[in-house]
């Protein structure tokens, strides 16, 4: 296995598409080229811990913004009503 300095902060060579709206962690991650050994590390949890998150349907925010923020990103949501009207938010 190959040891790595590279900090999952800093992507190997940019998003290799444009992140788009309700892209799943996972596929953020991948677009980002960050392995999910590199993310755990970042994290501080298991390569398996990774794996079990980017598969669940219920995370709580807490562990959405570690995540992000583990990307080197600004965790941000939007909420919407029933009517189609949004706003945007600041995960904190």
């Amino acid at each position: 296995m190959q040891s790595s300095t590279r900090s999952p902060r800093q992507p190997r060579r940019g998003p290799s598409r444009p992140l788009k709206p309700r892209m799943g962690l996972k596929d953020i991650r991948k677009t980002l080229r960050i392995t999910q050994a590199e993310m755990a590390e970042a994290v501080g949890i298991s390569q398996d811990g990774v794996s079990r998150i980017e598969i669940r349907a219920d995370l709580r925010l807490s562990t959405i913004r570690s995540y992000i923020e583990a990307m080197g990103r600004l965790p941000n949501a939007h909420c919407a009503t029933p009517h189609g009207r949004g706003r945007p938010f600041g995960i904190h």
